[in-house]
């Protein structure tokens, strides 16, 4: 992107318009078509919407809304470990998050980290578990990203901006993620939670990792020699 200033702002409002347009249209067709009772009791509601308008049609839903779940989840495949490899950057993740693969230039290690914990969350619940816990963390980040906004746009109005936003965007987005976390711990608590609890226990490995700088010389020779070995075998350097 030449202009990010001029260029993205663009393109977040263009982009919201086409799915904000999409998604009404198709809740309204969903709406028009099925009854309340349909669209609450149905697994799938686009494979019944398929059936009532066009049977012949449904096989085909199901490989559209096959590959919208895998285009999802390859965005978020490479949109998750750059995360943990930007926080690295500058310095609020383990350094070792930052080194990228010799050959494919992707953050190696942090894609490995989240699919282990993928996985751990993936045998030990269900699915729909799962869903419950991203969706509370979602919410919860929405709320902090939130208020960094706002408290900067009040502490440092003056500061130089690529692009800037209308306030009155991100009141509105704290309003609303706060409305949905409020009614989150209103109808799940235990989820709610739980993932809190799955938060909280990110500090301890961020104390250790690196608010901690006098770390014993055998601790901090073991964290060189890890690193070491995880560089070594996944065959990555630091970024530059």
């Amino acid at each position: 992107m030449k202009n990010s200033a001029r260029d993205l702002p663009r393109a977040i409002l263009l982009t919201f318009f086409i799915l904000i347009t999409s998604y009404i249209l198709i809740n309204a067709a969903y709406y028009t078509t099925l009854s309340p009772y349909e669209i609450i009791n149905s697994s799938s509601v686009a494979l019944d919407f398929t059936r009532h308008i066009y049977e012949p049609l449904t096989s085909l839903t199901s490989v559209l809304v096959a590959i919208s779940s895998i285009g999802a989840l390859i965005a978020a495949v490479l949109a998750q470990p750059r995360l943990l490899f930007a926080a690295a950057k500058f310095g609020h993740s383990p350094t070792i998050m930052r080194m990228l693969h010799e050959r494919f230039k992707t953050p190696w290690l942090a894609n490995f980290a989240l699919c282990i914990w993928a996985l751990v969350m993936l045998f030990t619940g269900e699915s729909q578990h799962f869903m419950e816990i991203l969706g509370t963390f979602t919410v919860y980040s929405a709320i902090n990203i939130n208020l960094c906004h706002l408290y900067y746009r009040w502490k440092a109005p003056d500061v130089k901006r690529p692009y800037k936003v209308n306030i009155s965007i991100p009141i509105f987005q704290l309003i609303f993620n706060i409305f949905v976390m409020t009614a989150a711990i209103y109808s799940n608590r235990n989820s709610v939670a739980l993932s809190v609890s799955l938060l909280l226990a990110a500090i301890p490995v961020y104390w250790i990792c690196i608010s901690w700088k006098k770390k014993p010389k055998n601790f901090q020779e073991f964290l060189n020699k890890s690193s070491i070995i995880l560089q070594k075998l996944f065959n990555m350097r630091v970024a530059a």
